[in-house]
């Protein structure tokens, strides 16, 4: 059996419903094909906090890199687009959703150089913005009660967002069937994208996708916003392989925690989280988003997370991000949490790129478009870029950058001199976070041993004119991992 759409999108997560929506809402006269397996097994959507974190997450140099400050430019719009998101999704759902705003930065006595020195750039960075933000002295903020020795000295309140992403994705599936999308609880097994040129928006057979019963869909335009499991079809076509930065799976840790009851009724060791409304964080660590608690209300919690780049999914936590968890949890933000429940939250793979940055509009082949590669921020920007993705497939003026397109070389992370340094502050604040001590007259020593192999990464690779992201080093140290990859990189 085949079907013919205008558009096929690959990916039923907050990506690919998002732009479904978006098409259907822009014009409801088009035929949509949403396609992704029932469970979403490994989509990052259902394991994120779902943090809508704009001003939170800058990092120090973000807007003296324009590469950096484009990406930026892709979050901060969305945060303008979510209560409306929100209220769209209720009216076409009728289903509960909503947005809360409101966002704790702390920094404390575990944090490191870098972490000091990304808090007062973020803080810097707000205020030349205009952005509404107020510092706060931790005492003050009621749910925040570290143990001895982690007590914040600073902390910001910053507009960023939460959201129940499980009721998001609910939402949205429920708005695309109402909508008219048709929606196939299937995986895409094989596809066609040779190239035929046709009228953009015009029905045909120039784009297949096959998918696990046997139904073959053809559409003037596929979209890739399946996260990293896009990989495994690009990897079907030859050309759009050698053409397209390789997508990666970022993978972490984080947990649900929940209080029991006991310990409202019979007290314990306090009764501050009850009234926790805001998210708590600390700002980027050793290359993750940070440590962060998140209230789900009911007496449950978010807690996350740790964070690597892999070339295969593996659903597995590590014990050492469970450990720098947990620790963060007691520690840090409430000690109240001793008592808690844990359980593991499903794993889900952030779509990374082999530069980290995202492959956004259509690839060189017409038709074959990429909505991916936002790593952590795939679930924030979504209805920002959805917005933009659907423009640009309707023919219409959109924002997205020239730069992001899927068909492109490796964008630099900053200049070699720079990632290096970069590395080796990505390095310190991820041993730190895993209990490093160093004493101090092996300060040296230690420096020497676990800096030096970066920069022989850049010699064994003949690399002069191209930074590595810090958290893609590791897959260059390794022949194999290095081979899958490798791909033309600009020069800078």
């Amino acid at each position: 059996m085949s079907e013919i759409y205008d558009v096929v999108v690959l990916g039923n997560a907050s990506s690919g419903l998002a732009l479904a929506l978006q098409l259907k809402r822009d014009d409801p006269s088009l035929s949509v094909a949403l396609v992704g397996p029932k469970d979403r097994s490994g989509a990052a959507s259902l394991a994120a906090g779902a943090m809508i974190n704009v001003y939170a997450e800058i990092g120090e140099g973000t807007f003296e890199d324009p590469d950096l400050k484009s990406r930026f430019g892709l979050v901060e719009p969305a945060m303008r687009y979510w209560d409306d998101h929100a209220a769209f999704l209720r009216e076409t759902s009728g289903l509960a959703f909503d947005v809360q705003w409101g966002t704790y930065v702390i920094q404390n006595a575990k944090s490191t150089p870098i972490e000091m020195r990304i808090y007062d750039y973020m803080s810097k960075a707000v205020k030349d913005l205009g952005v509404e933000h107020r510092e706060v002295n931790p005492l003050d903020i009621p749910y925040l009660r570290p143990t001895d020795g982690h007590q914040a000295y600073k902390a910001m309140w910053l507009p960023d967002g939460r959201f129940d992403p499980v009721k998001a994705i609910a939402a949205s599936e429920v708005s695309a069937r109402n909508l008219g999308v048709d929606i196939f609880e299937q995986r895409a097994v094989s596809l066609s994208v040779r190239e035929r040129k046709s009228l953009i928006m015009r029905a045909s057979d120039t784009k297949k996708v096959s998918l696990e019963d046997g139904t073959v869909l053809k559409s003037a335009n596929l979209v890739f916003a399946n996260g990293a499991f896009a990989q495994e079809l690009i990897d079907l076509d030859s050309e759009l392989k050698s053409e397209t930065p390789r997508l990666l799976y970022g993978a972490g840790a984080a947990l649900d925690v929940s209080i029991p009851d006991w310990v409202d009724d019979m007290g314990g060791v306090g009764k501050t989280l009850s009234g926790m409304d805001h998210v708590v964080r600390t700002t980027d660590r050793g290359g993750s988003c940070g440590n962060h608690i998140v209230p789900l209300g009911d007496g449950r919690f978010y807690s996350g997370a740790s964070s690597a780049v892999w070339l295969e999914p593996d659903g597995r936590a590590r014990v050492g991000g469970i450990h720098v968890n947990i620790h963060a949890l007691i520690n840090e933000f409430n000690l109240e949490f001793f008592y808690g429940c844990v359980s593991v939250r499903q794993n889900g793979y952030r779509p990374t790129t082999a530069d980290c940055y995202p492959l956004l509009g259509e690839s060189h082949l017409n038709g074959v478009w990429f909505m991916n590669g936002m790593k952590r921020d795939g679930f924030t920007s979504s209805p920002y870029l959805a917005d933009q993705l659907s423009k640009a497939i309707r023919g219409e003026q959109h924002e997205l950058p020239e730069r992001f397109k899927p068909s492109r070389k490796l964008i630099s992370y900053k200049r070699k001199d720079q990632a290096i340094l970069a590395t080796q502050q990505f390095y310190r604040g991820a041993d730190s976070q895993h209990g490093n001590s160093v004493a101090p007259y092996l300060s040296d020593i230690y420096e020497d041993a676990r800096f030096a192999p970066i920069e022989k990464v850049y010699e064994s690779r003949d690399i002069e004119q191209f930074g590595i992201h810090p958290e893609l080093i590791h897959l260059y140290q390794n022949d194999k991992f290095y081979q899958q990859i490798k791909h033309s990189r600009e020069l800078v």
